[in-house]
């Protein structure tokens, strides 16, 4: 029917014919997944195309999504750590246990600073890829002595992190002098 007002004032009776019908679906979102299509009850996946022809409740199926994490062990001049990459699902816990090298540091453990002086103790997986840095300290020690034969001394440490090459120390007060007249 193209003009129902071209009836001459006659009653116009439409009928509707159901029948097998197709329905558009949306495309949902959902943060850290992939949408995988939508479900019925039986587990089976119905499409755009699929004939509905009664009523139908449907799920949307996920799948979650991976990120790459990269335990970066040489941005501070380390030589070797006991994993270099990872695959971790999204919202998951990321392995902050491997351990990374450096000759004459101490590994403090992973932080995503590179410039960092701790460790993390926990992280989760966000919706990125995920470069940790090995942190290292080394504690530096200078020895002041005074008197005869260095009878008397005292010791200050401060400890460098990462990069750092040198640290400073605030020097012990002077030592009265031991003076031997004979």
């Amino acid at each position: 029917v193209t003009n129902l007002s071209s009836t001459d004032g006659k009653e116009v009776i439409l009928y509707a014919n159901w029948t097998d019908s197709t329905v558009k679906f949306p495309t949902p979102t959902r943060t850290g997944y992939d949408f995988s299509g939508w479900y019925n009850e039986a587990g089976q996946k119905v499409e755009e195309t699929t004939v509905i022809s009664e009523d139908i409740t449907i799920h949307a199926q996920w799948t979650i999504n991976s990120y790459k994490v990269t335990y970066n062990f040489a941005e501070n001049g380390g030589r070797s750590a006991t994993k270099t990459e990872d695959m971790v699902n999204y919202h998951a816990e990321i392995d902050l246990t491997p351990t990374a090298t450096k000759d004459g540091w101490v590994f403090v453990g992973w932080n995503t600073d590179r410039n960092a002086t701790t460790a993390m103790t926990s992280l989760t997986m966000q919706t990125r890829d995920v470069t940790l840095y090995a942190i290292y300290n080394k504690t530096l020690t200078a020895n002041f002595y005074s008197g005869l034969d260095k009878a008397t001394s005292e010791s200050k440490s401060i400890t460098i992190w990462n990069k750092e090459t040198s640290g400073k120390v605030t020097t012990p007060t002077t030592y009265a002098p031991v003076w031997d007249f004979a």
